[in-house]
């Protein structure tokens, strides 16, 4: 009785190997893909993030060729590559975060820390001018925090095209908004001589 049945486990491994080869063969002359099963091991519990700003500003992207729109119950804010600095905040309104002061000096270039760009001196300015913008369409609006001072921004030899110099006065919250084209910065509105 043991005999009959490896005889007959024999002849089911051969015909059993027989059709396999046969399938085998069958695909590589008809180039058929037979999709194998893949084991893997066992399923992971998918991972859960709370809503917090930092977990989620990581995680959101929108990409899109259409309208995107977002809703929630609180401002959106957006932030530098490096997570520390607000790069743009929309509540009711837009509002453009303050950049850092930046410090002019003489004959020095003002390097914008973002599209609202306070700056100050520690003595009157007659001859700054402005670097070239990061992005075509970035707007600028420069005020000058200086409490006496004024600092001037040449227009000739610049990347700046104002219809003249423009002079921010110190003391009296003077501000002037620009837009780079991609090649000069241009003055949108006139500046508030305040």
């Amino acid at each position: 009785m043991i005999q009959k049945f490896h005889d007959m486990n024999k002849w089911l491994q051969f015909g059993l190997s027989a059709v396999v080869a046969a399938v085998l063969l069958f695909a590589m002359v008809f180039e058929v893909s037979i999709p194998l099963p893949v084991f893997e091991g066992p399923a992971q519990a998918p991972l859960v993030v709370g809503i917090e700003s930092q977990a989620v500003r990581e995680r959101i992207a929108i990409d899109s060729s259409s309208d995107s729109y977002v809703y929630n119950g609180a401002d959106i804010i957006g932030y530098s590559d490096d997570h520390t600095t607000k790069s743009f905040v929309i509540s009711e309104f837009v509002a453009l975060a303050e950049g850092d002061v930046v410090v002019v000096t003489a004959a020095g270039t003002i390097t914008p820390l973002g599209s609202f760009q306070p700056i100050t001196s520690a003595t009157a300015i007659t001859n700054s001018v402005i670097a070239d913008g990061a992005l075509t369409g970035q707007l600028l609006i420069l005020t000058n925090e200086n409490a006496s001072d004024a600092i001037a921004i040449l227009e000739s030899g610049s990347n700046l095209a104002a219809g003249g110099d423009i002079t921010l006065d110190g003391g009296t919250d003077d501000a002037v908004m620009l837009l780079w084209t991609g090649d000069e910065w241009i003055k949108v509105s006139a500046f508030g001589d305040n």
